[in-house]
């Protein structure tokens, strides 16, 4: 490890105060949503009226007519996150969606994570040197959470704990 690298990681764990997993997470993936605010509030209507819980949001502005956004629920809702999607799908059969199941959600938390540069950099990089793919990434003031394959769950633990 450089001394750049030591110097940040040292930085880091006086930014970075609870690391914590969230096992039982579903990751929600939806393609060809028209790109309108309504749209996206009759999805999350949809799900609400099923009581799916979101969570992670992952959304990136496009000047396409179509738009992907992805969110993660608890496993548990698995039937009621299906009976969303096929509602959904009646309305706008053009729609392609992806549930996977199994997922973990990584969270790094600490008030001053976000004033410090260099943050999510050493966090990524910190799962690229262990292996760990990324699914999703969603960042707060004070967090980041990373979405993870369940599988890959002890390596993050790992990962975490020589952090």
């Amino acid at each position: 490890m450089s001394r750049k690298e030591e110097k940040i990681k040292r930085e880091i764990k006086d930014i970075v105060t609870c690391i914590n997993l969230y096992h039982g997470k579903t990751l929600v993936s939806i393609c060809g949503l028209p790109n309108h605010i309504d749209s996206v509030c009759r999805l999350f209507e949809t799900f609400s009226a099923w009581d799916v819980n979101i969570d992670m949001i992952s959304f990136t502005p496009s000047p396409s007519p179509l738009i992907a956004i992805a969110f993660t629920a608890e496993a548990n809702q698995l039937e009621n996150i299906f009976k969303a999607v096929g509602d959904l799908k009646q309305t706008h059969t053009e729609l392609r969606t992806e549930v996977v199941p199994e997922r973990c959600k990584v969270v790094f938390s600490g008030k001053e994570l976000a004033e410090k540069s260099g943050s999510a950099a050493y966090i990524f990089n910190a799962f690229a040197k262990s292996g760990i793919a990324i699914d999703i990434i969603t960042t707060s003031h004070k967090e980041i959470s990373c979405l993870i394959s369940s599988d890959q769950a002890p390596a993050a633990k790992e990962m975490v704990e020589s952090y």
